[in-house]
């Protein structure tokens, strides 16, 4: 999925996100400050809808946010088709 990203959004663009209390996302591509897109990585997409952790939207209300799988289901963005 990282590879993907980077040829889709150019590899300086692409980071990881996470606080000192260990909330995550694992992939941030920012497009123009401050916004961008959120994504977390899922091998299966989950039957609950997936959300960023808070601090992440506080600080960057800009972002969209989305959860990236292997298999393609409606609530998940299919990472083959990034």
């Amino acid at each position: 999925i990282y590879n993907r990203l980077c040829k889709v959004y150019n590899t300086e663009n692409v980071k990881y996100w996470r606080t000192t209390d260990k909330k995550e996302i694992d992939f941030i591509v920012t497009e123009s400050f401050p916004q961008g897109k959120a994504f977390e990585a899922k091998m299966k997409c989950p039957v609950k809808r997936i959300v960023p952790p808070g601090k992440f939207t506080e600080k960057y209300p800009g972002y969209s946010f989305a959860v990236i799988s292997y298999e393609p289901k409606d609530n998940c963005l299919w990472f083959l088709k990034l």
